[in-house]
């Protein structure tokens, strides 16, 4: 039988059909591709993102944890990225994202971030609503005893809230946050024994030459009513500490002030080292360091009126030492001085 040839339209309209059918085939076949490739590019951005915030560069750890939403934006491993990037820069503003996180993974550890963000927001009804859902889960967990004294604490509940920390502790391997919640709920029992105990837990603390045991330091510096043994102790590991940054050596400065035998012009030298040599914030700092002392006439000395005329800080703060001694007449002499920095 001859083969007869079709005519050339019959012969394109097979042509664009077989062309059709390959081009559908090859999208299809390009979609799984593309979107392993959208992920995968997702992912490196995450790295990349934790990397920079692992090095405090938040910029950088913004600008790429943006990038990979925009690439993978319903996925769990990116959300969560994104998430904890906004919690460094807005803690409360964290919450949707936890949220959505949480929605997406369903990983109790998400869930923790979404009751830790909304306690932060300090939207209690949800923190109780999700707490709900995990102790459900995980009621043996310590991360979840943990939270619940947190709750407990928000609802002014500071004996139950002391009870569960203690339990916490005794769990061992507790976060940093557990231990110093701990000592101030003890603190703020108005109990003397619990207040003894938070103290004597914070003193353990301070021998520590990490994170937690910096945190300890400057809790227990701040504390109102630290005598003055303790003042010289906390005071000399600040000094000494490998975290302690320039406010932490400041802190210790502070609490070496407040000893009877305190050199002050000592102290103001001290303080001023901490600056660098001719570094124009350096007298402007160390005077906001006197006033937060109530040490005005220290700041009135440091700060004298002729230098206070070279600059409008200066003299801001001058005058307000001035005022909280109430030489309102001085104040009235010296905004007659001609060049005022105003």
């Amino acid at each position: 039988m001859d083969y007869d040839e079709p005519n050339p339209r019959k012969r394109l309209y097979i042509i664009l059909a077989v062309a059709g059918v390959l081009l559908v085939a090859g999208v299809l076949a390009a979609r799984p591709a593309y979107r392993w490739f959208k992920q995968w590019r997702a992912l490196q951005l995450v790295d990349a993102s934790s990397q920079a915030l692992a090095d405090n560069d938040l910029k950088t750890a913004s600008e790429k944890a943006d990038a990979a939403m925009r690439l993978s934006p319903a996925d769990p491993r990116v959300t969560r990225q994104e998430a904890k990037v906004l919690a460094v820069q807005s803690p409360a503003a964290a919450l949707p994202l936890w949220m959505q996180t949480w929605t997406l993974s369903h990983d109790y550890a998400d869930l923790r971030q979404v009751i830790e963000s909304a306690l932060y927001a300090g939207n209690n009804p949800v923190a109780v609503a999700q707490f709900e859902t995990l102790q459900k889960a995980q009621p043996n967990n310590p991360a979840t005893w943990l939270l619940e004294a947190k709750i407990r604490l928000t609802q002014n509940q500071i004996p139950e809230a002391l009870a569960i920390f203690k339990k916490v502790l005794a769990a061992g391997n507790a976060p940093a946050d557990a231990h110093l919640l701990y000592a101030k709920a003890a603190v703020l029992s108005g109990d003397p024994t619990e207040a003894r105990e938070g103290l004597d837990h914070l003193r353990a603390l301070t021998d520590r030459t990490d994170e937690l045991g910096l945190q300890a330091l400057r809790l227990l510096g701040n504390y109102p009513a630290l005598n003055e043994g303790d003042a010289a102790s906390v005071a000399q590991k600040l000094q000494t500490h490998p975290l302690a940054t320039r406010g932490d050596k400041l802190l210790a400065l502070r609490l070496l002030g407040s000893l009877p035998d305190a050199n002050e012009d000592s102290l103001i030298k001290d303080a001023n080292n901490l600056f660098p040599p001719n570094d124009p914030e350096a007298m402007h700092e160390v005077g906001l360091w006197l006033m937060r002392q109530h040490r005005y006439d220290a700041v009135l000395q440091y700060i004298d009126s002729q230098t206070a005329l070279t600059r409008q800080d200066l003299f801001l703060l001058r005058s307000d030492a001035m005022a909280a001694l109430g030489q309102w007449q001085a104040i009235q002499n010296e905004l007659q001085l001609p060049n005022l920095p105003m």
